[in-house]
């Protein structure tokens, strides 16, 4: 009786363990992503710093080559 209860509680535990890297790895792919974001971000706010940007409203305007990007706010 007490070798049927330890199977079944070890694979229950195997089966915890195995969902909890499940969401291990998609919260890291998530993080992974945040992480490009907060970068591509960064390098936006330091070109703007430079004078190479010009945020207008819902523009982005590139002041070397004229081109226009349309933020998430105005899409």
């Amino acid at each position: 009786m007490l070798t049927k209860e330890y199977y079944a509680l070890q694979t229950s535990m195997e089966k915890r363990v195995a969902e909890l890297e499940t969401v291990v790895t998609e919260k890291s792919v998530k993080l992974e992503t945040y992480e490009k974001l907060e970068h591509e971000l960064d390098e936006v706010i330091m070109q703007a710093a430079d004078g190479k940007f010009l945020l207008l409203d819902d523009i982005l305007i590139n002041h070397t080559s004229g081109t226009q990007t349309f933020s998430a706010k105005g899409n």
